[in-house]
């Protein structure tokens, strides 16, 4: 589940803090709070994934925001989803992978 560039200490971390208020007492509540654990980790990635994505973004907007005299908040997200938007009408996928 840990990709090479993530914390194992905060993984168990976590892992050791859902356990404690769960406290799985068999099988079936370890494999449920194994699943939370790892649905909160996977949401944590992408979170830390989207804000890389929008700050990239926004770095790569300077040009744009130069030319125009009001660059607002919604003229940036348009501008950042022209390219995942342009890939998913070519059949592909929003995130080059």
């Amino acid at each position: 589940m840990l990709l090479e560039c993530e914390d194992p200490a905060l993984f168990q971390q976590v892992v050791d803090e859902y356990t404690a208020v769960y406290q799985p007492a068999n099988a079936v509540e370890r494999d449920l709070v194994e699943e939370i654990i790892g649905a909160k980790w996977r949401i944590r990635r992408l979170k830390i994934i989207e804000w890389l994505s929008w700050t990239t973004k926004w770095r790569e907007h300077e040009e744009i925001k130069q030319k125009l005299t009001h660059f607002d908040f919604g003229i940036h997200m348009a501008v950042s989803f022209q390219g995942p938007l342009r890939r998913l009408s070519l059949g592909l996928s929003a995130v080059p992978l």
